[in-house]
């Protein structure tokens, strides 16, 4: 899946950058050319061409040019690096960084579930104030529906993860507003299926996981509206 995955961020980074494509279409039309040039089978002596040897294995002219866009990305930093240099920096920190948050999180998951504090608190204890109230509001009021009790349960869950990532992400006000719905809706399902008088503690703690998730789902976010100043230049002035 991560050539997949790769190719998809790629994509999704760089797709819409008019250099980029042309740079493609450029390799892959010499890719092209190559394949359909036909083979010589006679080929002329070396000394006929010109060469000192049968056999070239570099075009110094192209090696100097790159060895100049390296030199200038040192320099210069990031803006005056050449584009294939980004692109491989890009892409080797994106394979990287894949590697290093599916270690970690695989790591903390497995940690988070064998650890046992003092008292008897535990992890899975805190995700089942909220998750099962959730899971017992779905099971009450599903009777009917053709999708099972936990293929309702993933769905919500599935949809709050994609919508605290494409708010993250992409900050966009229909991710944000749906983002803030679902988060309303978990609060109320959660009132509703926490049985007796911990209705207000279950509710409360939903309401502090949400605020925590929504930290970064409204990043950037500003509710000051922005000053704006008029000049008038005359021609008397």
């Amino acid at each position: 899946m991560l050539p997949a995955t790769a190719a998809c961020a790629g994509y999704a980074v760089f797709g819409h950058d008019r250099r980029v494509v042309l740079l493609v279409q450029e390799v892959v039309g010499e890719l092209d050319a190559d394949f359909k040039t036909p083979p010589h089978p006679h080929r002329a002596p070396a000394a006929a061409m010109g060469m000192t040897s049968p056999l070239v294995l570099s075009d110094s002219a192209w090696l100097e040019a790159r060895r100049k866009d390296i030199g200038d990305s040192l320099t210069g930093g990031w803006r005056q690096s050449a584009l294939w240099i980004k692109l491989l920096v890009l892409f080797s920190v994106f394979l990287v960084g894949t590697a290093f948050l599916g270690t970690l999180a695989s790591t903390v998951a497995r940690r988070a579930h064998t650890w046992h504090p003092a008292g008897g608190w535990r992890w899975h204890d805190v995700a089942a104030t909220i998750d099962d109230p959730v899971h017992a509001y779905l099971s009450a009021h599903s009777a009917g529906l053709p999708l099972p009790v936990t293929t309702l349960h993933l769905l919500w869950l599935a949809s709050g993860a994609t919508l605290l990532a494409m708010a993250f992400l992409f900050g966009g006000f229909g991710a944000r507003t749906t983002w803030i719905l679902w988060g309303t809706a978990t609060v109320l399902m959660v009132w509703s299926g926490t049985p007796g008088l911990a209705r207000p503690v279950a509710a409360g703690l939903t309401v502090i996981a949400w605020g925590l998730g929504s930290i970064p789902a409204t990043r950037g976010l500003s509710l000051r509206s922005a000053a704006s100043q008029s000049v008038i230049v005359s021609k008397d002035s």
